[in-house]
């Protein structure tokens, strides 16, 4: 029987000629085309190292700036005095122009309606039934201990519930003595340029004492209402607790207006 003979007469070649042929077939290879990085960076080099350095430097700067203001609009009276404005919880505060002396209140422009007697807005009703109207709890003041219940009580729908308590001086009833409200989600109030506003705490948490006289608007809908516009001529202080409002709006101090805060029950 015939055998094939299977030896490539190649591999008996001397190494010369099989390196001469691998040289010849790496030549007609076709390499893709490799980035000039050495040109890029002799390029980069070439650049002044001033040149460098200052952009850098642009570029840390840049970086400071942004981190600066970041943190100063973290804090409350430093974006207050940037923005013009500052809110808590559902009140936004329209704070007046920085002078050097404090300016008299003016008179609200003619056909303005401003109403000054809180005792004369709709949706009076009783304690207990305000309380069983709104969805949240009406907590009242302990302190001072004779003011007992309110002998006014309101609640109004503002886009949200809206709840009014106003205690009087039963020597001279005309007299409100206390205003205090509870602005539910959706009731949102503008307070138009008070003479001061002080930041403050209630509860540990933060809090504003706005003194006047200054207009208090009413927003149905984010949209000024003309006819829930109020003078307030008192000093009120503002606070949140969760998603809820307050306003205790009075002729007291600033200290004792925090106690009746912290003494709601």
């Amino acid at each position: 029987m015939s055998q094939f003979n299977t030896d490539d007469p190649r591999d008996n070649r001397p190494d010369d000629d099989l390196d001469a042929e691998l040289r010849e077939q790496a030549s007609s290879f076709r390499y893709p085309s490799t980035p000039d990085i050495a040109g890029k960076v002799r390029r980069r080099l070439a650049q002044p190292a001033t040149q460098r350095t200052t952009r850098r430097l642009i570029a840390w700067a840049i970086l400071l700036i942004l981190l600066a203001l970041c943190g100063l609009m973290a804090v409350p009276e430093v974006r207050a005095s940037i923005l013009n404005w500052l809110r808590i919880g559902n009140i936004r505060i329209l704070l007046p122009e920085p002078t050097t002396t404090v300016t008299p209140f003016r008179t609200p422009l003619n056909g303005t309606p401003v109403s000054s007697d809180l005792r004369q807005l709709v949706g009076r009703t009783t304690l207990a039934q305000a309380r069983q109207k709104v969805p949240f709890a009406i907590p009242l003041p302990s302190y001072p201990a004779e003011l007992g219940e309110p002998d006014y009580v309101y609640v109004q729908e503002l886009g949200g519930p809206f709840v009014i308590l106003i205690w009087v001086d039963h020597n001279q009833p005309e007299r409100v003595l206390l205003n205090y409200q509870i602005l539910g989600e959706g009731v949102y109030v503008d307070k138009i340029k008070p003479v001061v506003v002080q930041q403050t705490h209630v509860n540990g948490k933060e809090a504003v004492w706005a003194v006047g006289p200054y207009l208090l608007q009413i927003l149905r809908g984010g949209r000024q209402d003309t006819d829930a516009m109020q003078l307030v001529a008192g000093n009120t202080l503002i606070w949140e607790d969760g998603k809820l409002t307050y306003r205790l709006e009075s002729q007291y101090t600033l200290d004792k207006a925090i106690k009746i805060a912290e003494s709601l029950r």
